[in-house]
């Protein structure tokens, strides 16, 4: 029986760094399966699994799943038959339950594909272009999709007209045109997507203007230019970095005379307005595409042509756009990473520590440096940004790990190294972080296997304990945890176990000394908390064989003594057996007999043996004489007397131990009335001088002992 429970805090010595777990080796060897440019490897999640691009040496690039083991990651379909990297190009967006992605192949050309991760559910969407023909170039004004009012919107191009702005049901017969924005073969090329206050937006370009911001509530009546940012045909206002807040959608566009500068939206073409010229007059105050909601602010990337390219936020008014702080002095370089707990956390390049951690609420006053991870001035340079159950999950480099995983709660003592995937100073370069459930999925390089699918699980591990529920006492069994995720392992296996603790998930070989209900312990223990698991092993005994006997002239009655036995099996000596508990035995000549107790369970057998000697009656053979040993005890010196005997000699002296071996042999003594033995070789212990007459044996004792 097993009880299992979990820890929530354990003890210190389970604060180790992790290693996490390489999946699969996709191309066998030390060849990569996934491209080292991180732009063409994608991964993204879909429910507990992660699909993404990978080259297993004979297929080509393909789409692949995982689920985290070695069984469950494979190649989904092979779209594009060959060697060649033409399948798969670019994974776009989840939607009821299912991956769209761009591949091509043969017949059909470049595509939307759709996958839910199996085979069967893994094919050609729509076929924008039919034949061998390509549809929708994607990749142009990402993102590209957008879920909304449980519809699915796309840009895509179709028979005689231009790219435009469609939706479906997630039912391939059922893809249609939202509006012809700017009509004929012309194409309004919608792009930038974004949800916000039951809308989407997005920008696109009609006859009367070049690109701007539009709005839709997903039909053609509703779908419409939202303002004219930068009137004209030509010139285009062309919003980007739509990014919805609390005040608003914000965004950058580009307006006559002013350059690319904030701009807000309410939703309503009135209330589509320019929160502030940061760099004044034509130049350009937004030229990153760095922009986050952070609380009540916008937090994004701005020059203001004095200070450098820096951070600001915004409240949506002009006097609270702010730069945050001057961290250059020039520019900073920021980067964001991502929010975690209502604060955005950013790289940053002074002139002092490189570029390293900073973060921000979105006020001057809580923008601060957070942590100098590559001590001196070239800078961790930190990337990605995983969240899970408040901490970030992100790349970085020090001086003694290489480039590898980090973890943040947003305090400088809780940023610390994570894993180090390539032990040392040499770089594994994790990259494409990605959390499907609680596990962290990546690209990882390595010499061995090159660029791979890792994991590393960003949860308590679950003890699992692979043991018999029973076993026989001093029988070896094996102890092993299939638990796959945790750092330690720490086994008690119960009273009377040798040895009675170890380390490791194991095999681990024990044995009990001791019968009984055992209890082993199994404590599982990793970054993240830790679990234990119980299971009860019934110990049973070994049998242990013994008895007792009585006589009556030739026959003896057997006392059996044995303990733990279920069956018993009795040898008397002369070739007869028994299987009875306490058999009675009538032998048919004296002498001595070595009787064998073999007792039995199902575990083992135990054996004991005693010797029995039978003598007959002494005055039957001798009369009125006497038989005498002297000394007896002796040191193996002794001589045997026959006292008042005629005519009476013994034809056999034998002397024997207690198990009824014979020792020494005389025949034919002769007729005399003593005889003298000289056994100083003996060991010392009890042992039977045995005179035989004719038919009849006589017993006597001799005890040799040491000299």
């Amino acid at each position: 029986m097993k009880l299992k429970f979990t820890i929530l805090l354990f003890a210190v010595v389970y604060s180790t760094i992790a290693q996490p777990l390489m999946v699969r080796d996709i191309a066998v060897g030390s060849a990569s399966s996934i491209p080292s440019n991180s732009t063409i490897a994608q991964m993204m999640p879909l429910g507990d699994l992660v699909l993404f691009k990978a080259d297993d040496g004979v297929h080509g690039r393909e789409l692949w799943r995982s689920d985290g083991t070695l069984d469950g990651t494979y190649m989904v379909r092979d779209i594009y038959p060959g060697t060649n990297d033409d399948g798969v190009s670019s994974l776009f967006i989840v939607f009821d339950s299912a991956l769209y992605f761009g591949a091509r192949d043969v017949a059909y050309g470049s595509e939307l594909w759709r996958s839910d991760g199996t085979t069967a559910g893994t094919y050609l969407f729509w076929d924008a272009c039919p034949g061998s023909c390509s549809g929708t170039t994607y990749g142009n004004f990402p993102p590209e999709f957008a879920s909304f009012n449980n519809l699915l919107f796309l840009r895509a191009s179709a028979t005689g007209i231009g790219t435009e702005l469609f939706s479906t049901n997630g039912d391939s017969a059922n893809v249609s045109l939202v509006k012809d924005i700017n009509p004929g073969s012309f194409s309004g090329s919608p792009g930038r997507f974004h949800v916000w206050n039951n809308h989407f937006y997005f920008s696109a370009s009609d006859l009367g203007s070049a690109r701007e911001i539009w709005v839709s509530d997903g039909t053609a009546g509703g779908t419409q230019l939202l303002k004219d940012i930068n009137p004209g045909g030509f010139s285009a206002g062309d919003p980007e970095h739509l990014t919805p807040a609390k005040n608003g959608l914000f965004f950058s566009a580009v307006s006559p005379n002013i350059g690319r500068e904030l701009w807000k939206t309410d939703g309503t073409p009135g209330g589509t307005v320019l929160v502030k010229d940061i760099n004044p007059g034509s130049a350009n105050g937004i030229s990153t595409s760095e922009f986050q909601a952070v609380g009540d602010y916008v937090v994004f990337i701005a020059n203001d042509g004095t200070t450098g390219t820096e951070v600001w936020s915004s409240d949506g008014t002009e006097q609270g756009t702010q730069l945050l702080k001057n961290i250059g002095p020039g520019n900073s370089l920021a980067s964001f990473l991502g929010v975690l707990n209502d604060k955005l956390l950013f790289t940053a390049y002074d002139n002092s520590n490189g570029s390293e951690l900073w973060i921000t609420d979105g006020t001057p006053a809580g923008t601060v440096f957070l942590k100098d991870i590559y001590a001196g001035f070239l800078g961790s340079d930190a990337v990605g940004g995983s969240i899970h159950n408040g901490k970030m999950y992100f790349v970085a480099s020090d001086n003694v790990h290489g480039r590898e995983l980090w973890q943040t709660d947003g305090t400088a003592a809780g940023t610390t190294l994570l894993a180090d995937v390539v032990p040392g100073i040499t770089s594994s370069s994790p990259n494409n972080l990605v959390l499907a459930g609680s596990t962290l999925y990546f690209f990882a390089n390595t010499n061995e296997h090159g660029q791979e699918l890792w994991k590393f699980e960003l949860a308590p591990p679950v003890a699992l304990m692979e043991a018999p529920d029973s076993a026989c006492q001093s029988e070896t069994i094996v102890f092993l945890s299939p638990t796959p995720v945790a750092n330690t392992w720490l086994w008690e296996f119960g009273s009377g176990a040798q040895p009675m603790q170890a380390q490791g998930k194991g095999p681990h070989s024990v044995s009990y000394s001791t019968a009984g209900l055992k209890s082993a312990r199994l404590i599982v223990a990793n970054a993240f908390g830790a679990d234990t698991v119980l299971q009860s092993i019934e110990v049973n005994p070994t049998p242990l064989a013994d008895f007792t006997f009585q006589t009556t002239d030739l026959e003896v009655s057997f006392q059996n003594a044995s303990l733990f036995a279920q069956s018993y099996e009795w040898s008397f000596g002369d070739g007869a057996q028994s299987n009875e508990a306490n058999p009675i035995h009538v032998y048919t000549a004296p002498g001595p007999y070595t009787v064998l107790l073999k007792a039995t369970n199902a575990c083992s057998t135990h054996e004991k043996s005693i010797a029995v000697v039978l003598t007959s009656n002494t005055n039957e053979i001798l009369e009125a004489g006497s038989i005498r040993v002297f000394p007896n005890p002796t040191s193996g010196h002794f001589q045997l007397f026959f006292e008042g005997v005629e005519d009476i000699y013994p034809v056999k002296l034998s002397l024997v131990d207690a198990l009824g071996k014979i020792m020494r042999t005389l025949e034919n003594p002769g007729k005399e009335q003593s005889f003298l033995f000289e056994y100083s070789d003996i060991e010392p212990g009890i042992y039977f001088l045995q005179l035989q007459f004719e038919e009849r044996f006589i017993a006597v004792p001799v005890v040799i002992r040491q000299e």
